[in-house]
């Protein structure tokens, strides 16, 4: 859905974050650091806001 509405593109390098926000995407979402489950890697995860519910 937020794929649909413009807001995330899936991330062209295959890396992580899967999804990368557009432009207007960046408005409602933060990438932010978690720890990868499993194992204690540290990866990168797409955030959203609640603002993102009024444009979906």
């Amino acid at each position: 859905m937020l794929e649909e509405h413009g807001l995330q593109i899936k991330n062209p390098d295959g890396k992580n974050p899967s999804w990368l926000p557009t432009e207007t995407g960046k408005l409602h979402s933060q990438l932010t650091l978690d720890e990868a489950k499993g194992n204690n890697k540290t990866v990168q995860s797409l955030k959203w806001f609640p603002s993102v519910l009024d444009i979906i």
